[in-house]
């Protein structure tokens, strides 16, 4: 790899209806769609300690971290991370990088990155990338990285040569106190919100404004 909780009283509303109540989940239709397996190191061992002992443990930055690590390397050791701090900078640069945010439409109504192009993985059409290089930066990002670093496999598939995945997906980026907005384009503003995923996956966060609603 190279690197170039939701308290109910904390978190507004309820998850939708239909709505898959974990990030490894790949298709966000309807009906119930096709669940990734849990395979890897960190996943078998987040299962194993149980809710309780995962929560104390992922709630700190470096537990976080630890389960992170150990996701990516059992599951995507082909795929490319960016770190946050220099996908912040990059951001800022003449010429940003392509975002595509890999979460549901209700997720990303919540809030997203800036300028994020949306690329729900149950409804992917690559005619939306009709406009991007294949060699032109891509950034791709979920809730913790896992949906996202399918798509980046996805991408790198289709002929794309310079994708990377957002190292701790918009939770670690919201929790490090980076920007998120809501609304699209021209009508995009800065918020202080975030869709948690579910309760269980929202302990990941450690900032206020975990919340299902817009």
């Amino acid at each position: 790899m190279q690197s170039s909780g939701c308290r109910a009283k904390a978190c507004k509303g309820m998850p939708p209806a239909g709505f898959r109540t974990d990030p490894f989940t790949y298709d966000h239709g309807g009906t119930m769609g096709r669940t990734a397996r849990l395979i890897g190191i960190a996943s078998g061992t987040l299962l194993a300690l149980g809710g309780v002992a995962a929560v104390v443990i992922t709630r700190t930055d470096a537990g976080y971290r630890w389960y992170l690590d150990r996701m990516y390397a059992g599951n995507f050791p082909d795929v490319n991370v960016v770190m946050p701090e220099q996908l912040a900078s990059e951001v800022n640069a003449a010429e940003r990088p392509v975002l595509l945010d890999v979460r549901a439409p209700e997720e990303y109504a919540v809030s997203h990155l800036q300028g994020a192009r949306l690329a729900d993985p149950g409804a992917f059409n690559p005619e939306m990338l009709a406009d991007v290089g294949r060699d032109r930066p891509i950034v791709v990002y979920c809730s913790v990285g896992y949906r996202s670093a399918r798509m980046a496999q996805r991408l790198h598939s289709l002929g794309y040569t310079n994708v990377r995945n957002l190292y701790g997906g918009i939770f670690l980026w919201y929790n490090q106190g980076r920007a998120v907005v809501g609304g699209a384009g021209g009508a995009e503003r800065s918020v202080e919100r975030i869709h948690p995923y579910s309760f269980m996956w929202g302990q990941f966060i450690t900032r206020d404004g975990k919340t299902y609603e817009p």
